[in-house]
């Protein structure tokens, strides 16, 4: 009863002409030692088809400090970087792209150098504004902790969003837990080892309030993650404004 009021609630919230988001699915590369979404243990994790309008947000991690994401292809135009942020041996390039079409596909980076052997995780999800979604970001970094923190956003452009939490970290192996109250794990958060280490959460807000995404490995080491909040169908709008973000720890 409570969870049903809990939701009845959320859509009350919604400002008129508001829809709230959805996740749709995920790809992902695993450990195939490929920098796109194709196969994971023997699986594939392509994108079936899109839902018309979507946004896709991936996550890519770089095995090293020098080598950058310039692009995403494969998977519709439009792709933006959310933000980069390096720790240790490192990277967290986090991008996404708004009103794809109905279209399955595979998003491949394009790098500044030779390809490095990154893994990728992609989200897709429905409902969100389809210009100028990106509302605000946070990111951090650190070292020898296993507390992990995005760091706080600044206030919220309205209250329904579709937050959307990243990480990735040295090692690859070992389990992730206490994920910040409201958030679901899209990926899982034990791996193997040789597994990927990369982390993306999401959830839907509920107020204007700052957001925070945090977790916790099992191990202290390196790690680099961010918060990304995009709008809903309707609280988009034109002309591309800039976000806003609040940057902590060290290294960018």
């Amino acid at each position: 009863m409570r969870t049903i009021l809990a939701a009845l609630l959320l859509v009350c919230a919604l400002p008129i002409g508001v829809s709230a988001q959805t996740f749709v699915q995920r790809c992902s590369s695993g450990d195939a030692g490929t920098s796109s979404c194709s196969g994971f243990a023997g699986s594939a994790r392509d994108f079936v088809t899109l839902t018309a309008g979507a946004l896709v947000v991936v996550t890519v991690r770089v095995p090293n400090t020098t080598t950058t994401v310039t692009g995403i292809t494969g998977c519709g135009t439009g792709w933006a970087r959310a933000f980069s942020r390096v720790s240790g041996t490192e990277r967290n390039e986090t991008w996404y792209a708004a009103n794809l079409g109905a279209i399955a596909c595979v998003p491949v980076p394009t790098w500044s150098a030779t390809d490095p052997g990154a893994r990728i995780t992609g989200l897709e999800f429905s409902g969100v504004a389809t210009v100028s979604p990106l509302d605000v970001i946070s990111v951090n970094s650190g070292a020898t902790t296993a507390a992990y923190s995005s760091g706080a956003t600044t206030t919220l452009a309205q209250a329904a969003n579709v937050a959307i939490g990243t990480c990735v970290e040295n090692t690859y192996t070992g389990t992730f837990s206490s994920l910040a109250a409201g958030y679901t794990a899209r990926e899982p958060t034990t791996y193997p080892a040789g597994g990927l280490r990369i982390l993306m959460a999401s959830k839907v807000t509920a107020s204007t309030s700052a957001e925070t995404f945090t977790v916790t490995s099992d191990t202290a080491q390196n790690w680099a993650c961010g918060v990304a909040v995009f709008k809903a169908t309707g609280g988009g709008g034109g002309g591309g404004p800039t976000p806003r973000m609040l940057t902590l720890g060290v290294g960018f």
